[in-house]
């Protein structure tokens, strides 16, 4: 049995590298960037309306299709090859929060997500910021 044992070893050595070295590889999946309540500097000029048509001009500057579901919710959703991210932006004159709404391809699992879905989101977040003190 020794002799057979000391014969499969470089072949199990070598399996569970490739196990390994799958799972690392695959490992793409991250906690989910929710930004809640991102306060911005007042500004006298910024009202309910102005931040919408911030919000949305945003949205469409990264690529994103904003629709108003209320008078403080905008539901956003972004599509590239092949995978779909949609949020919920809720905002007052003076902050915003970005929620997950849903998703497809994007290996969500509850409280993860492909780290795309994040990359997506912060740069949603940064392009309102942007535009919300630009007003």
């Amino acid at each position: 049995m020794s002799m057979m044992t000391s014969r499969y070893r470089p072949l199990l050595l070598v399996c569970l590298m490739l196990a390994l070295a799958l799972s690392v590889g695959c490992r793409k999946a991250t906690p989910i960037y929710n930004p809640t309540n991102v306060e911005l500097p007042s500004h006298s000029k910024r009202n309910m309306a102005a931040m919408t048509s911030a919000i949305k001009s945003a949205c469409t500057a990264r690529g994103w299709t904003a629709s108003e579901e209320s008078r403080s919710r905008i539901i956003a959703s972004h599509t590239a090859r092949g995978h779909t991210a949609i949020v919920n932006i809720d905002y007052t004159a003076n902050s915003f929060s970005i929620s997950y709404r849903d998703s497809m391809n994007l290996n969500y699992e509850g409280a993860t997500i492909h780290k795309t879905y994040n990359n997506w989101v912060q740069n949603l977040e940064q392009e309102i910021r942007i535009r919300a003190n630009n007003i």
